[in-house]
């Protein structure tokens, strides 16, 4: 540990910026990168980016219930024979044997899991058997409060060109605009006011056509827009998680 930090500090105090990693002030995400110089006043750096959230995100729990609420009265009537395979994947669950599919995920499950996953699927059962508001108020809770529970982990690699800025050792990079939604991203790598041996990273991005559709939505509704800042300091996080996903 006592090395990276000197590779850190050496790598900061070059007259431009080579390696390190730096963290979000506002969200759960760092950024690792790597920088060569590629003439007197032109800087190419590999980034990888990533990103701690919750899958719940900002999502509000009545909300869900009324969705769900919504959408029991024109689902279809569920079969009794679901019910049944429900029932049968419980004992499976609570007494997995050698041969059931899935064997060794099972016996292998942490008991807080298992408990988890158990709750949930007996309340699947209760509700396929009486599909009404309660049971489904019931069913979305749980659902609710294990994704509040659940972190996923992603990473996102990408490259920027920057240039110095003259007279200064700050270096700046402007590219796009890019995609269909138009994405123009302004960065710059600037030296630390109180520790100029250290760079910061701040970058803003702007959607310059927010009514093209990304998908289904708009890309002013998926693209998140604004300045972000990335420090060097580090900081500890306190994230909640019972469990992890990787992807985004």
């Amino acid at each position: 540990m006592a090395v990276s930090a000197l590779l850190t500090d050496f790598a900061h105090a070059q007259s431009q910026p080579t390696t390190g990693i730096i963290y979000n002030t506002s969200e759960w995400s760092s950024l690792q990168y790597e920088c060569h110089l590629r003439s007197g006043a032109n800087l190419d750096c590999d980034m990888t980016q990533a990103s701690v959230r919750r899958q719940g995100g900002g999502k509000k729990l009545q909300e869900e219930i009324s969705k769900a609420l919504a959408q029991l009265k024109t689902e279809k009537p569920i079969k009794p024979e679901e019910c049944a395979q429900w029932e049968q994947a419980i004992e499976k669950i609570k007494n997995p044997k050698p041969a059931d599919e899935g064997y060794a995920q099972l016996s292998s499950m942490e008991p807080p899991a298992k408990q988890d996953l158990l709750k949930t699927m007996s309340t699947l059962v209760e509700f396929c058997k009486n599909p009404n508001e309660q049971t489904m108020t019931r069913l979305t809770t749980l659902n609710f409060e294990r994704e509040a529970r659940t972190c996923i982990v992603g990473t996102n690699s990408f490259s920027l060109q920057f240039k110095r800025v003259p007279g200064s050792q700050t270096w700046a990079s402007n590219t796009g605009p890019d995609g269909l939604c138009g994405v123009v991203t302004v960065a710059r790598l600037e030296p630390d006011p109180k520790s100029p041996n250290f760079y910061n990273y701040i970058q803003k991005k702007v959607v310059t056509i927010p009514s093209a559709n990304f998908g289904s939505m708009k890309c002013a509704d998926v693209i998140e827009q604004g300045e972000y800042k990335f420090v060097w300091q580090s900081r500890d996080i306190y994230a909640k998680c019972d469990y992890i996903k990787f992807g985004f």
